[in-house]
């Protein structure tokens, strides 16, 4: 068969509908590795989400019963990481809850959001979502905070710390908050010392640190440092999901998993899940664990060579997500 112009046309406009902005060509629900694939199309068009904070209320919360924050990401395009707000009631078909994106900046030059987070505050009855804002020319860093009484209608950001100091950049990734005792505990990444720093406040501004957190990743002769995280309070203990990047390669993403009981003295971290290096999820991304009246669910965000996306995995214990058959195969 000859091929015309017309054939060349056509493979042309088949590549563009494949691309980062269009059409849905990393998704295989047939695979192996999560139970479902979570199809939320966000405010871009896409299915690209990261980033993905998910809390469960059993008796539903403002007339659902998941709740999750996340942020599209589109070929990793940091433009579009803008905070949005998502509900579900099983867990796996999601709707978005408002008009996303919550909020973008208004200069995108090397300006931009990233890294939600979702928080109950059972005190005032509020949904709030967390985000990072980072100014890399003015390598400054403002941790904002929004929040809802119905998950729908959101407040003006808040300001609830800023980081301008120029020669410490990067010292507030991947936010982490727990309401609980009536204040906010806080997590937060420091890239500089490659380690996680914990502090209070009251009233979710004028932090006080208390701590830092400093652990080793190791794994299959590998040296990893910290990235991104996820924290729980299940019952009398803490629960760290942590996203980890190789000291000296940049092909191993994946997720640690630690634990403690008075947020001091942690586990050894150990394997939670690893990536599949010819899949969609050949980088693990920042993570959400969650309890429900089912077990446990693991929302996990990763990529390929280019695309991003959130995938589902469920077990009976919150460390038992590698023991599920099939998913420690195809990991090299």
């Amino acid at each position: 068969m000859k091929k015309t112009a017309a054939y060349y046309i056509a493979i042309f406009i088949l590549a563009c509908l494949v691309s980062c902005d269009i059409g849905d060509p990393i998704f295989n629900p047939s695979g192996i590795y999560y139970t479902d694939f979570m199809r939320l199309t966000n405010c871009y068009g896409n299915q690209e989400n990261v980033h993905p904070k998910v809390l469960f209320f059993p008796d539903s919360l403002f007339g659902h019963r998941y709740w999750m924050a996340y942020t599209p990401y589109p070929c990793g395009e940091p433009k579009y990481e803008n905070p949005c707000v998502a509900y579900s009631d099983d867990g796996i078909n999601w709707n978005n809850a408002t008009r996303n994106p919550l909020d973008v900046p208004k200069d995108q030059n090397l300006k931009y959001n990233s890294d939600t987070h979702l928080v109950y505050n059972e005190q005032t009855k509020r949904l709030e979502v967390w985000f990072r804002y980072a100014d890399e020319e003015k390598q400054k860093e403002i941790i904002y905070r929004m929040q809802s009484e119905d998950g729908f209608k959101w407040q003006p950001k808040e300001e609830m710390h800023v980081n301008d100091t120029t020669k410490n950049f990067a010292l507030f990734l991947c936010p982490t908050v727990i309401h609980e005792d009536n204040e906010y505990h806080i997590w937060t990444v420091n890239l500089q010392k490659k380690e996680v720093e914990f502090y209070t406040s009251q009233h979710g501004d004028n932090w006080q640190y208390k701590h830092s957190i400093k652990l080793d990743y190791n794994a299959d002769g590998i040296a990893y440092y910290p990235w991104h995280m996820d924290i729980i309070r299940d019952e009398e203990k803490y629960i760290m999901c942590m996203m980890v990047k190789g000291y000296n390669t940049t092909s191993s993403w994946c997720l640690f998993y630690t634990e403690s009981e008075d947020n001091v003295k942690w586990s050894t971290p150990v394997i939670m899940l690893k990536p599949r290096k010819t899949y969609w999820d050949a980088y693990l991304y920042r993570s959400s664990l969650v309890k429900t009246d089912e077990g446990y669910s693991l929302y996990y965000s990763a990529k390929d060579n280019r695309h991003f996306g959130m995938g589902l995995l469920k077990a009976d214990q919150p460390n038992g997500f590698l023991e599920r058959k099939g998913l420690t195969e195809n990991t090299d």
